[in-house]
């Protein structure tokens, strides 16, 4: 990113105590900023609804998907009932791994009939189940589970009623909680496979006919937690002509074992101190990227080759900003 006509200092990467408005996910009226197979998902009577039948039957596990920025640190609240023989759940921080399916792998909030496994943890495509309801989970470095507490085994809510969901996740620390109270934590240290970055989903369970009901969703976006250390800023280079600058080593990322087909999410805050005249961004990905400033679309591109420029001045303001941005690969 080049910023010009700027101060040095304004390149800092600076972890900034930032907790932004919150946002609604939902309109109510239809599903705007949401992607899913339309055979199953429909908006009734300012509901989000997806449904199976016996006559419609899902062959796997399919996903409404939030369009918006992806989240990093948050805490996303809704209301949700499951009726059927079946369960559903609520994706984060997850990879979206066949948009034309709506196949989607990650973390998740169990919405799930049985009392052990409501608001319980979960990696979708990936390692299962982390903790249970009433459990405390450390996924240590080597990808050992080590779990505390009781898990729950009598029912205390009716998922055919309406219940309050809600996940918090700052760093690699996840709490899921269920009409408010705490129904699992856990701290992923096993950096090779865990998710600090994603999309937002709903899951329509494959099986037995069923239907999920979501209403009421808010995404709090929040800052560094109070008391934690600044990253350092990164070299700079000396300013011209009262432009700042910034230089890097470029370096391939995966977040896979191999090189695949995979999407991968940056986030970069930083502080706007001084005047600014004008401010672009300069961005290329192999294979494609879209990229957000503040919560707002400036531009995408799916040309490696190519060196795209965008103006982002209207979308920038004075004091905390964040840069993220979506990039794919194809391929090897």
């Amino acid at each position: 990113m080049t910023i010009k006509h700027l101060p040095p200092l304004f390149l800092a990467a600076l972890a900034l105590p930032l907790t932004a408005a919150p946002e609604q996910l939902f309109n109510g009226k239809d599903l705007t900023g949401w992607t899913g197979n339309p055979d199953f998902w429909r908006v009734d009577d300012g509901v989000i609804v997806g449904e199976t039948t016996k006559e419609r039957k899902t062959p796997a596990n399919t996903f409404l998907i939030h369009s918006g920025e992806p989240v990093t640190d948050f805490t996303l609240t809704l209301k949700a009932r499951v009726t059927g023989n079946n369960n559903s759940g609520i994706q984060y921080r997850s990879r979206v791994l066949d948009k034309a399916k709506w196949v989607v792998g990650g973390y998740q909030m169990d919405l799930h009939p049985a009392p052990h496994y409501l608001g319980m943890a979960y990696e979708e495509k990936g390692r299962g189940i982390i903790a249970q309801r009433g459990q405390t989970t450390t996924i240590e470095t080597d990808g050992k589970k080590n779990a505390t507490g009781t898990i729950a085994k009598e029912k205390s809510d009716d998922l055919a009623k309406w219940n309050e969901f809600s996940v918090t996740a700052r760093g690699n620390v996840i709490t899921h909680k269920v009409n408010g109270k705490v129904a699992a934590v856990v701290t992923d240290k096993e950096e090779a496979r865990r998710q600090l970055s994603g999309v937002l989903a709903l899951q329509l369970h494959a099986g037995a006919p069923m239907k999920v009901e979501i209403k009421d969703i808010t995404l709090e976006r929040l800052g560094a937690k109070p008391g934690a250390k600044k990253a350092k800023p990164e070299p700079k280079a000396r300013p011209k002509k009262n432009a700042a600058s910034a230089k890097a080593t470029p370096q391939w990322i995966w977040f896979a074992a191999q090189a695949g087909t995979e999407t991968v999410y940056f986030r970069k805050p930083w502080t706007l101190s001084g005047a600014m005249k004008s401010a672009k961004l300069t961005i290329t990905a192999d294979n494609s990227f879209t990229a957000f400033v503040n919560g707002q679309k400036v531009g995408s591109g799916n040309e490696w080759s190519n060196r795209y420029q965008f103006d982002v001045g209207k979308h920038l303001r004075r004091g905390d900003n964040v840069l993220a941005v979506q990039a794919g690969n194809e391929g090897s």
